[in-house]
């Protein structure tokens, strides 16, 4: 007697779908946190002032 397969070729498709766009959903997340921090970072790096007197000598 043959086993039966224990998902079909449908669930399976359904399956790496939503598998797939959880992956795309947390890479946009991460994207999106990740410009986040970029944005925070550079917008206080922005406010800073350094003097004139400051700056190296080459």
């Amino acid at each position: 007697m043959k086993p039966e397969p224990l998902t079909t070729k449908e669930e399976l498709s359904q399956n790496i779908s939503q598998i797939l766009s959880e992956q795309e959903k947390a890479e946009l997340d991460f994207e999106f946190y990740l410009n986040e921090l970029e944005e925070f970072f550079m917008n206080d790096f922005k406010e800073t002032e350094i003097p004139e007197d400051d700056h190296p000598i080459y």
